[in-house]
């Protein structure tokens, strides 16, 4: 039997695939922003230039949530029909603590802030500069958003 596997040669091989999921993980993610000031300046009494390190921009004021965090909210609340206090429960089993309101401002903030782009958006398609209104009906994308909002009376 041992000399048959020393003769035997492959040809061919099978292939399967199958789907892994892999569950969604929330961390908290921390940055750290560093100040520089002369150090020689400080010593000799002349005006010490003290250098902030340059802060990426917040998504809202005073929140610790990002665009995507906002988006996942969205999508789980409007698309899927996942309540917030549902959501709430879901991150509070990972342990991350955030009220139903933290994540209802969270929403908030963000429609705020797409409607202000949208009317401004709305301001540039009508504008008579040819160049402003080509260049911004190429942005596809827009559209819909833009006609959805139209037809709720949100611009104009």
């Amino acid at each position: 039997m041992s000399e048959m596997w020393e003769i035997m040669s492959e040809v061919g091989k099978d292939a399967r695939r199958h789907l892994k999921l892999k569950p969604a993980k929330v961390v908290v993610v921390e940055d750290w922003y560093y100040t520089y000031a002369c150090r020689r300046c400080e010593k000799e009494n002349i005006e010490t230039p003290v250098v902030k390190a340059v802060k990426e921009p917040s998504f809202s004021p005073d929140s610790f949530a990002i665009p995507v965090v906002a988006a996942r909210l969205a999508v789980q609340k409007f698309v899927i029909g996942s309540h917030l206090y549902r959501q709430e429960q879901e991150l509070r089993q990972q342990g991350i603590h955030v009220s139903q309101q933290t994540m209802s401002n969270w929403l908030l903030w963000s429609a705020e802030h797409l409607l202000l782009r949208l009317r401004w958006l709305n301001r540039m398609l009508c504008s008579p500069c040819s160049q402003c209104s080509v260049f911004l009906q190429s942005i596809i994308i827009f559209r819909p958003l833009a006609r959805i909002f139209l037809a709720a009376g949100f611009l104009g």
